[in-house]
């Protein structure tokens, strides 16, 4: 049995300011195939739907696989490559903080 991180993507309608809310949800299942543990996370995807009715899944689910490991502590549940034209600064700002979520106070 390996342990698998699945991520979904959802959509929780607008906020105050007309923006739509998304969410980026990676979650853990021990499975013995890939395969079974996208059953699982849309199983759980279900589940998470039927309790929130506004929210929709987007996309498609993503794995990574984590291996037979026995300990998590201090592994590594999620990782992504990939490619930009950006400068580091101007990539980092874009990927990661352009579509933070700031919940509206007071």
């Amino acid at each position: 049995m390996s342990w698998y991180a699945v991520r979904a993507v959802y959509s929780h309608g607008r906020d105050p300011n007309g923006a739509v809310v998304y969410e980026e949800r990676i979650l853990m299942f021990r499975s013995g195939s890939v395969e079974e543990a996208f059953g699982m996370a849309e199983a759980e995807a279900a589940q998470y739907l039927k309790l929130n009715p506004t929210f929709r899944k987007i996309g498609e689910v993503a794995a990574f696989v984590l291996g037979e490991v026995d300990d998590l502590h201090g592994a590594e549940v999620w990782s992504t490559l990939g490619t930009s034209s950006l400068p580091p600064e101007e990539f980092f700002r874009h990927r990661y903080t352009e579509f933070e979520f700031r919940p509206p106070f007071g």
